[in-house]
Order: structure tokens, then sequence, then C-alpha cells
């Protein structure tokens, strides 16, 4: 017998309720005149709806900007306009972006509008990301954005899903194991599976093929790397000042890519900036130091 988890349940729940109030102003939402528009449906919708998924969209937790799993408008840089744009939100787990969420208001029709099509497989493809979606909260679209995307690409093109809001209560199961906070953190999305779609239109997740080669020897995930270094460090380095970091001495004997040492690195360096951000960043006006927030 398969045991839901309490917060599947009540994800489920708010989702519901979710749908219902919008269904109650659908057509005054989604008319071509409508003033609604897409802070509206952010905060009241869109946001929650992730929230409802277990992700802390608004830092209810308080966390400082690199440790937060939800970042809003992040910085993406376009690769071939050298161009750093925005998405609306960026998820992440132990700072590894997994994937992005593009909003528009209600009005636009995001499943033909190509503008946004192409805008949300930009932000994933410049990213390096596999998947990302597009949503008005009246539809969700997800799309694949491993395929360079081109302007001129009709909105069907790399669409890997397309759900209606009035479908969210029927697929819920299938959007909560593989977008949902639980389901992110069990590893299992990032580490050996792929998500496709099978001869029945279903979004399922399958073990990858280079896994399957492999006999299931891979490079240590990102995230594993970032959670051992995150709890291992934090004890070393809390509460101290950047004067008496450089005594700690960090060494990886079994080294292969390096990865252990890149994270520690990183780790040191979000440290930093939180130090100087909390003692007063006006006492360093005029320093350098390597990111001032939001990814600038």
């Amino acid at each position: 017998m398969t045991t839901v988890s309490s917060s599947k349940r009540e994800a489920r729940i708010k989702i519901k309720d979710l749908v219902y109030r919008f269904k109650a102003n659908k057509a005054a939402y989604i008319s071509s005149g409508s003033s609604y528009n897409e802070t509206e449906v952010r905060n009241q919708f869109i946001g929650p709806f992730f929230q409802a998924l277990g992700w802390d969209v608004y830092n209810e937790s308080g966390l400082p900007l690199d440790l937060r799993e939800v970042v809003q408008e992040a910085t993406v840089n376009v690769r071939e306009e050298k161009l750093s744009k925005k998405p609306d939100y960026e998820f992440r787990l132990a700072r590894q972006r997994k994937f992005y969420v593009e909003a528009k208001k209600p009005a636009i029709r995001i499943e033909t509008d190509k503008a946004s099509a192409f805008q949300t497989r930009r932000y994933g493809f410049s990213s390096g990301l596999p998947i990302s979606i597009l949503t008005n909260f009246h539809k969700f679209v997800i799309y694949d954005c491993v395929p360079v995307p081109k302007k001129e690409d009709d909105a069907r093109i790399a669409r890997l899903k397309l759900y209606s809001f009035e479908e969210l209560e029927s697929n819920f199961d299938e959007i909560y194991d593989i977008f949902s906070r639980e389901a992110i953190y069990s590893g299992n999305f990032d580490r050996i599976y792929d998500i496709v779609i099978d001869s029945h239109n279903n979004v399922v997740i399958v073990e990858k093929p280079e896994v399957k080669a492999s006999g299931g020897v891979f490079t240590t995930p990102k995230y594993i790397v970032d959670s051992i270094i995150e709890r291992t460090l934090t004890s070393m380095t809390s509460g101290k000042p950047p004067t008496e970091l450089p005594q700690i001495h960090i060494a990886d004997i079994c080294c292969g890519s390096g990865v252990f040492l890149l994270a520690a690195y990183n780790h040191l360096l979000n440290y930093h900036l939180n130090w100087y951000l909390k003692d007063g960043a006006a006492k360093y006006s005029g320093k350098e130091i390597y990111e001032v927030g939001h990814g600038e």
C-alpha cells in the first residue's frame, strides 16, 4: 500500500482551492482587454501554486540570497546576445538551478505566443537547464530547453506538456512528483533521471542512458556536493570574521574533477559576502566584493 505524505495531501487541497478561485473570475482574467496584470497573477495564483508544492517562494525562512531555494527575477546571461535577462522565478536546490518559471498575465495566450515561448526556452537553454515552465495560471507549458531556441519557432516546438488550470487537479500526482520541492529534494530527478513524454502523452521519468551504460557509476551530483560542504564548513566558519578564515585548510584527498574544492571555494565567497553585508556594506564602499546581490 502506497503512503501519501501529509505535505502532498495538503498541496492537493491548496491547489484545488486556487483552481476554484481562478475559475470564479476566469472570464475577467483572460479577456483581451483585462486590466488584470502579471504582478497580480503572480501574487495571487502562481506564487501560491508553487508555495503549495512546498517551495519557499517568498523566503519566509529569511535566508540570504545565495541560500534561497526560490529567487525571483534572478539574472541569466543570454549567450548569443551577451545580455543579462531576468526570469520571474528560479528554483534551486543547494544553490544549484533546477528550473525556471516565466510568468505572463492571463490575457496572453501563451499556448500560441511565439515570443513567450522563445523567451522561456532561451532562459533555460542559456543556463543549461533541461526544462523550464511558462505559465499565466490559465495555462501551464513545460518546455524542453535543450534544443536551440529560435525567434521564429512555433510555440509548439520543444513543448513537452500543456496543462490548462482545470487539469491541475486531474494531473496533480504527475505535477507534484516532478516539480514539488519534495520531489526535487529526493535527488532522483537530478541524479539519474530524464523527463520524457511516453506513448500515452504522460510526463514520466526514465533512467538516463549514460547511467545504464556506466553500470550506475556517475560523478557526485552538485546538490550532494553542496550539501556536504554546507554541513562541513558552516560549523567551521559560523560567526568568524573574514580575517580568521585563512586559518582554515581544506583538502580533497580523493580529488577527481575538483567539484568539492570548487564548492568549498564558492561557499567561502558567499560567506564573505554575507558577512560584509551584515557588518554594514557602507564600510566597504569602494572595495571590491565579488557579488553585490541578484547575481550582479
